[in-house]
């Protein structure tokens, strides 16, 4: 029976607690949000109400990925060097280089849809960011850390490995299916902030919301699984880089 690696799911969970700690660098106004909030909740103790919910979900991802990501030989290489104090095969560039890449690649399919679908989607959802108002290191670290560590290290490793189990194998569809389903799960996480937002959504913006969010997914997805968390990482925070630029 495999150990439990704790400095290893320490590593993890820091890492995600900084991601969620950095939602208090943004001025998210949820007091504005379609649903009411009870008088006594003053906006200051809402800041922190608010990471309750991502605090128990890094918190069961870290633990649900330290448990299972070898045994589906799935890696988070560079932070598993740490622990280890071992020299290993992962190639630093390699992880880098394609982490930016796939990055790129995902922001321009991100522009291209939010291009395609501008003209049939809410206008509370084209402005959004103006609601949210999420600061350019929450992006980073909430967005790229956070999120990764959630839907890929948690989320993604947990469908392979339960796959695994059912079809016994752990050929390439397996691992395309896992992609698939947490890059869907990822998306699909993404809507009840958007129904706060606008209780009348569209089936256009729902639409948009989770072809938007999966191409994303899909790509950060496939990095895990080739490259290893960190590329993942990469990927997803210079994702949010190069829309910070353009948009």
């Amino acid at each position: 029976m495999q150990k439990f690696n704790f400095k290893f799911f320490l590593i993890i969970f820091i890492l995600g607690l900084a991601g969620v700690a950095s939602l208090l660098l943004s001025d998210l106004d949820l007091a504005g949000m379609a649903v009411e909030l009870p008088e006594e909740i003053s906006p200051e103790l809402l800041r922190f109400l608010v990471l309750i919910n991502p605090f128990l979900l890094v918190l069961a991802a870290s633990l649900v990925g330290t448990l299972l990501h070898q045994k589906v030989n799935l890696h988070a290489p560079v932070l598993k060097s740490l622990v280890t104090k071992k020299q290993s095969d992962f190639n630093v560039k390699n992880i880098v280089v394609k982490g930016l890449l796939g990055g790129f690649v995902a922001a321009i399919l991100i522009l291209i849809i939010n291009t395609l679908f501008t003209p049939f989607i809410s206008e509370k959802l084209i402005h959004a960011d103006e609601r949210f108002n999420l600061h350019f290191l929450t992006k980073i670290l909430y967005g790229g850390v956070s999120e990764e560590i959630i839907a890929r290290f948690g989320v993604m490793t947990f469908l392979v490995w339960l796959w695994s189990k059912i079809t016994e194998s752990l050929a390439n569809p397996v691992y395309w299916t896992a992609i698939l389903l947490s890059a869907l799960v990822f998306a699909l996480g993404h809507l009840p902030a958007a129904f706060q937002l606008d209780e009348s959504l569209s089936m256009m913006s729902v639409i948009y919301l989770i072809t938007g969010n999966m191409a994303g997914g899909i790509i950060f997805g496939y990095l895990y699984w080739k490259n290893g968390l960190e590329s993942a990482i990469i990927a997803h925070a210079f994702t949010h880089v190069v829309l910070q630029l353009v948009l």
